[in-house]
This record gives C-alpha cells, structure tokens and sequence, in this order.
C-alpha cells in the first residue's frame, strides 16, 4: 500500500478509487503466493 501511495486520505476523500487500489494490491499478492507456492 504504501509503494502505490494508499492512504487513509483517499480512502476517506474518493472510495471507489481507494477500493480499486486495494483491490489491485490483494491480485498481486495473491499472484505472488500462487507462483511461489503453488506453481513452483
């Protein structure tokens, strides 16, 4: 979160924006974990 600049501010100021950024930071972590459990 904070390397992508997610901060309590745009959670409180735009949302939607502040949920698509989560959103994105939870698929990279799960595609980390996957590669390096599951698929290696």
């Amino acid at each position: 979160m904070k390397e992508d600049g997610i901060t309590e501010t745009i959670k409180a100021n735009n949302q939607m924006d502040w949920v698509q950024r989560m959103n994105a930071v939870r698929e990279t972590a799960t595609e980390i974990v996957n590669n390096n459990l599951i698929y290696a």
